[in-house]
């Protein structure tokens, strides 16, 4: 008899653009694998290949109770239906309120820490009643993933991970289809901004700095890809397009990244690893990103882009600056040192292969 698999995300794409090797690994194991996500037509693809889809009502930023209490009944109606004997837990929500049922239900369950995202900078009551949850859900889990050091450090030293738990790049990049890309070359540096539009990503930082560019009358473009995050943000980018070319979510930003001379996360959020650096650095362009847990890691800085501080946009000015300053040569050099650091470091392979350990060890 097929073993069942669960997989629970908050967004469709995530799955498609980071979990799909996963997916068609357990698949080609003999396994059935079906997804708890809410619904986009991404998912179809999974359709296509044998997986069951169960479509959840999920608002992210939502702290209600009775939002909160109703996603916590639908995982709970899933798993009664389903009836998995292995669930993978992605995103915050996803993975407390699954994991809960799961250890209630005794489901074995991956738990995958992909970054403590806006816990880190929430205030009293909120924070402690999430932080709570984590400590009901991530000792019980069968396997903990830990994508960034720094979060597994920060778990251990508060005893909340006892037995299995292992640091793997992320989610890895697929560096098949996120190759080496042409260099551009346009006359003007062309910067591009790509992630949710909001706040923590440093949206604002790095239009504090493209407007200080322009101010200087150096010759660059700034490209922003995503979708917006609230209100705010919206606001924000509309204020701004005398220098911003916004272009919103993109199913694909395969063809931003290739027009784009550097990519830019000033991001102050609480990263696991960010895909959008992973993504582009394979694709053979220079980055400037962070000194802050997952995004660090994804830079040699000097060789393959810049690390500067987070929350300051004059640090992220001078790194654009520096950027405008080199060579076209030069500044291929340093995306393709980028390509091949992420190529050894982050492959999805490794992400994959450490997923299918512990898979085979729960179904010996």
């Amino acid at each position: 008899m097929k073993k069942r698999v669960l997989l629970v995300s908050d967004f469709h794409a995530n799955v498609y653009g980071w979990r799909k090797e996963i997916i068609e690994s357990m698949l080609s194991a003999g396994a059935e694998v079906a997804l708890a996500v809410p619904y986009g037509e991404q998912l179809e693809y999974f359709r296509e290949i044998g997986c069951k889809l169960f479509d959840v009502k999920l608002n992210r930023k939502s702290t209600g109770l009775a939002n909160n209490f109703s996603l916590l009944n639908q995982y709970k109606v899933v798993l009664k239906q389903y009836k998995p004997d292995l669930a993978l837990l992605y995103g915050s929500k996803g993975m407390l309120y699954t994991g809960y049922h799961c250890k209630r239900m005794g489901i074995p369950y991956f738990s995958n820490i992909n970054g403590l995202g806006t816990v880190e900078t929430m205030g009293f009551p909120i924070k402690q009643v999430i932080l709570t949850l984590y400590k009901m859900v991530v000792p019980g889990a069968t396997c903990v993933f830990f994508q960034n050091r720094y979060n597994m450090e920060k778990l251990e030293k508060i005893k909340l991970i006892n037995k299995n738990y292992r640091l793997i790049p992320g989610s890895g990049v697929n560096t098949v289809k996120f190759k080496a890309l042409p260099f551009p070359t346009n006359s003007e540096t062309r910067f591009l901004f790509c992630a949710r539009i909001m706040k923590e990503k440093g949206i604002v930082e790095f239009i504090e700095a493209a407007r200080k560019l322009c101010s200087e009358g150096i010759n660059a473009k700034f490209d922003v890809v995503g979708m917006y995050d609230d209100e705010f943000s919206e606001k924000l980018i509309n204020d701004n397009k005398d220098i911003l070319a916004f272009h919103g979510f993109q199913k694909d930003v395969i063809p931003f990244i290739e027009n784009t001379n550097c990519v830019v996360l000033p991001s102050f959020y609480g990263e696991g690893i960010s895909n959008s650096l992973l993504e582009s650095a394979a694709s053979a362009r220079p980055i400037i990103t962070t000194n802050m847990p997952g995004c660090r890691e994804t830079v040699i800085d000097e060789k393959t882009g810049f690390i500067i501080e987070p929350q300051n946009s004059d640090s992220l000015y001078k790194a654009m600056k520096r950027l405008c300053k080199m060579s076209l040569v030069d500044q291929e050099k340093m995306g393709l040192a980028g390509r091949e650091y992420i190529s050894e470091k982050f492959s999805r392979d490794i992400v994959v292969k450490a997923y299918m350990e512990e898979y085979k060890k729960v179904f010996n």
